[in-house]
């Protein structure tokens, strides 16, 4: 499902001038126009209770409350809202994407569907409805009838930054990553203050494992909106995929600061401890992210992973059974638990992890790798073999076909050289017989 609000202009309130009795009501409908939502809400209820405020003027106190309750993300008030306005004007378009939008924020595309539809019904080249519509289809997963809004949408409005932008997300959806960044990189061009943009094209960087683009793109990020937490998040992902802990670690501090509750990120803070060798912060950090999430597989997980390097493994072994109860089909926690297992002594239990790893992962090189060091502690030297075969073949076939080749040739050679010796030392023989 594609997550980002929905991007929409509200049209008709700087326009809102009506015939007022008295003062206070003049001061009402000039508060009712405000760009703070709550002050807005008030004056317009209090206009629309007051009862003398009827035809055209409630159409528009009603409009002005839902765009301040849509403001609030209270869009349950600002649906019922527009509804009441739709029925007192049906062909009030505004008020249809106005109510299509709150819908698709409440996470009812089928009626924001139907909202743009008849939108576009009575004004067919509105670029903004089929922006929205094609937003919610995108979320219904209906990519084709999305991108053909998008495409009229820019066929309406060709330097639209939010057609281009929602086609990157659909492209992005479908794992076509390079159109993606082609898309995002067009609404960039027509907006270059698009702070989405920006962050949704660091995250196909990313994804294309192109680390100091998706870098950049975070900084602009936060230096367009220091308050897009989630930049320092990513931004942080990034530089440990770089290896850069340091800078990782200074990222997930800003955003956990306002994002105490977040389990994950706890998790990639750990990790970045990990990298760092400092397993007793990063224990700190599982420990947080399991109380916050204590149904996070990967909570445990890395937990126990860590506590293998603590050399700690009974408290390994509990974590990642936690974990596998969690997730079952989990391969690399089977891996390090036969590793805690092969490292207290038991080689029968940790060759039964490697080789559930191995039936679940049958590609898995380290599984390979680790049993056959169990095997041999079990002094099963033919599975160490043919174990090892396998590992080496996973790490580098082309190697181990070399390897093959040698095995093959250095025999013959032998052979050929025996049979050579041989003939020569026959020779040998019969030339000393004669002389």
């Amino acid at each position: 499902m594609l997550t980002l609000p929905m991007v929409i202009v509200f049209f008709g309130l700087s326009d809102m001038s009506v015939a007022v009795p008295n003062d206070s009501q003049n001061v009402n409908w000039t508060l009712c126009r405000s760009e703070e939502p709550n002050e807005a809400i008030h004056a317009c209820s209090a206009l629309l209770q007051s009862g003398r405020v009827v035809g055209d003027q409630e159409v528009k106190a009603r409009y002005a409350r839902a765009v301040a309750y849509f403001h609030k993300r209270d869009y349950e008030h600002a649906i019922r809202d527009f509804d009441r306005v739709l029925n007192l004007n049906p062909a009030y378009v505004d008020a249809l994407e106005g109510s299509a939008v709150a819908f698709e924020n409440n996470g009812d595309y089928d009626r924001a569907l139907q909202d743009y539809n008849e939108a576009l019904r009575l004004e067919p080249k509105l670029a903004n409805a089929f922006c929205g519509r094609g937003f919610a289809y995108a979320h219904k997963g209906d990519y084709d009838h999305a991108m053909a809004d998008y495409d009229q949408a820019l066929q309406l409005s060709p330097r639209s930054p939010v057609a281009h932008y929602y086609r990157g997300l659909v492209y992005a959806k479908k794992n076509q990553i390079d159109q993606a960044i082609g898309e995002y990189s067009q609404a960039i061009q027509f907006d270059g203050k698009f702070a989405e943009a920006f962050y949704h094209r660091g995250i196909a960087y990313e994804r294309k494992g192109d680390h100091d683009h998706a870098i950049l793109d975070y900084g602009q990020v936060l230096h367009l909106n220091p308050d897009y937490t989630n930049a320092y998040y990513d931004r942080g992902v990034a530089y440990a995929h770089k290896g850069d802990s340091v800078r990782a670690i200074q990222d997930y501090n800003q955003f956990i600061s306002t994002n105490r509750t977040n389990a994950n990120a706890f998790i990639e803070r750990g990790l970045a401890y990990s990298q760092q060798q400092n397993y007793v912060r990063a224990v700190q950090d599982f420990d947080r992210a399991v109380e916050l999430d204590p149904s996070s597989a990967d909570a445990f997980y890395n937990r126990g992973w860590t506590y293998l390097f603590l050399r700690d493994f009974d408290h390994a072994i509990s974590d990642i059974n936690r974990s596998l109860l969690l997730k079952p089909g989990d391969s690399d926690a089977f891996v390090n638990r036969g590793w805690a297992y092969a490292q207290k002594g038991d080689y029968d239990q940790a060759i039964r992890d490697y080789s559930e790893a191995i039936r679940i992962n049958p590609v898995q090189a380290d599984a390979y790798q680790r049993r056959s060091l169990a095997l041999a502690h079990e002094r099963r030297y033919s599975g160490t073999i043919n174990d090892y075969i396998h590992f080496v073949w996973l790490q580098s076939p082309v190697f181990l076909v070399i390897g093959a080749i040698l095995l093959l040739i250095l025999p013959v050679a032998f052979i050929y050289m025996i049979r050579r010796w041989r003939a020569h030392s026959k020779s040998q023989a019969e030339l000393a017989r004669i002389f």
